[in-house]
């Protein structure tokens, strides 16, 4: 692998649900590039450095492991993506709200999907 590209990735989650506290996760992403060019690597993981504390008004929630997307072209206009996540969202959050947020994570996956498709 080449060397990776590193940023530092902050998103903040409002569910717009009374009682839910909104969310934000600090990442670092990273970028590889397969010593070939076959695949493409993007990864997060929790930062090593504290040098971003929490916000007192929101929660931070926490990656568990890595997530992230490998890429791999298949032919000239195809390719084969996989995204993968876990994450706790730290404190109370209701089962509901939980399964509402992989449905829409999933949905992401597809409107990037038909994006590409679409050029």
């Amino acid at each position: 692998m080449k060397g990776p590209d590193i940023a530092l990735v902050w998103m903040k989650l409002d569910f717009g649900v009374p009682g839910i506290k909104q969310r934000e996760f600090l990442t670092a992403r990273r970028r590889f590039i397969g010593q070939t060019g076959t695949h493409y690597v993007f990864f997060n993981n929790l930062p090593s450095w504290n040098k971003h504390p929490p916000s007192k008004s929101l929660v931070r929630g926490k990656l568990c492991g890595t997530s992230g997307w490998i890429i791999r072209p298949l032919t000239d206009n195809t390719c084969e993506a996989m995204f993968f996540v876990m994450i706790n969202f730290v404190g109370w959050m209701p089962n509901w709200l939980s399964a509402k947020f992989i449905e829409e994570t999933t949905k992401m996956v597809l409107r990037i999907k038909r994006h590409i498709e679409k050029k």
